[in-house]
């Protein structure tokens, strides 16, 4: 990121077919974590959006 900062983020495909979990995290060039959530895709995009650490 612009601020030598990280995303980091990896999909994990479900058993059934369009569906899936995107794991996201954001880190500092320090490595204190800003941001951590997964969002549950499916066919049609976003179902919803869990956070770990951080958040709106």
């Amino acid at each position: 990121m612009a601020d030598g900062g990280y995303r980091l983020q990896f999909f994990s495909p479900a058993n059934n077919p369009g569906y899936g979990k995107l794991f996201v995290q954001e880190i500092d060039k320090n490595g204190n974590v800003l941001w951590e959530f997964k969002n549950t895709m499916g066919p049609d995009g976003l179902i919803e959006t869990k956070w770990v650490h951080g958040g709106p």
